[in-house]
């Protein structure tokens, strides 16, 4: 029972990544078992803790953050502003599902401009599980092998597997 509790507590990516080892093989047993050992819950905060409202309007100018493009909003996010860094992640969806989302970490505050800016949600209402952060340099060199706003965690991963 105890389990079974501390399994409903955590986010749902948590499980997937367990169920998705125990019925694969070979290299993709290999991913989730490694993934299974990095992976960790988080908090994101909003926006207005880490940056003043004068900021955060450069943000939205600057960044000009788009809905379904939260690895082209976090990237660009990060290359462009020193002290924020690139992150991805999973975001639970109405307690079903979890999806892939790219976020941002500024110091050791998390924070989200798709969620936040584009979908007008509070983040810390939400569910978070930290796969990586990553420097510029990783970015880069994702974005220049697939000429695109790529998922960088997996891009790396088949690269060095």
């Amino acid at each position: 029972m105890k389990e079974l509790t501390q399994t409903l507590n955590k986010p749902l990516f948590f499980t997937e990544v367990e169920q998705f080892r125990s019925i694969s093989s070979g290299r993709q047993k290999e991913y989730f078992t490694v993934l299974s050992k990095i992976i960790r819950e988080i908090k994101v905060s909003k926006l207005s803790s880490v940056f003043t409202l004068e900021q955060i309007d450069e943000i939205k100018r600057v960044v000009n953050p788009q809905q379904k493009q939260c690895y082209k909003n976090a990237q660009t996010f990060a290359l462009l502003f020193k002290q924020v860094h690139y992150s991805e992640c999973r975001l639970d969806v109405e307690q079903i599902l979890s999806v892939d989302h790219a976020i941002n970490k500024v110091g050791d505050k998390y924070v989200d401009i798709t969620l936040e800016l584009c979908l007008g949600e509070n983040p810390e209402e939400c569910r978070y599980t930290l796969i990586k952060d990553f420097d510029d340099n990783d970015v880069i060199k994702v974005q220049q092998a697939t000429q695109s706003y790529a998922n960088v965690y997996e891009t790396l991963y088949r690269l060095n597997h």
